[in-house]
């Protein structure tokens, strides 16, 4: 059986997660201050609801330039990209 291993160094109060790009069983080791986390390494299954596809994100509205002082809409539509997470940044 093929494995896919990551690896997560935390700080103290660290938080960790991983986006799958293919199905299959996955070890994730977890290093908290040079230690191994407690129950570290997880094996964890991923089947194909779970597989991450950026690249199926669509955004439309706003996404080039909006306007100051004034409402601009974005829609970010995750519907066939699996299970991901989103960060949106304003600058």
């Amino acid at each position: 059986m093929h494995y896919y291993y990551y690896y997560y160094y935390l700080l103290t109060a660290g938080f960790c997660g991983f986006q799958p790009k293919k199905k299959g069983m996955y070890v994730v080791d977890v290093i908290q201050d040079g230690a191994k986390f407690p129950g570290s390494p997880f094996q964890i299954q991923i089947g194909d609801t779970e597989v991450c596809s950026p690249s199926k994100v669509k955004v439309s509205g706003a996404v080039r330039e909006g306007m100051s002082q004034q409402w601009n809409d974005v829609t970010i539509n995750v519907t066939d990209a699996g299970q991901i997470l989103v960060t949106v940044c304003c600058v």
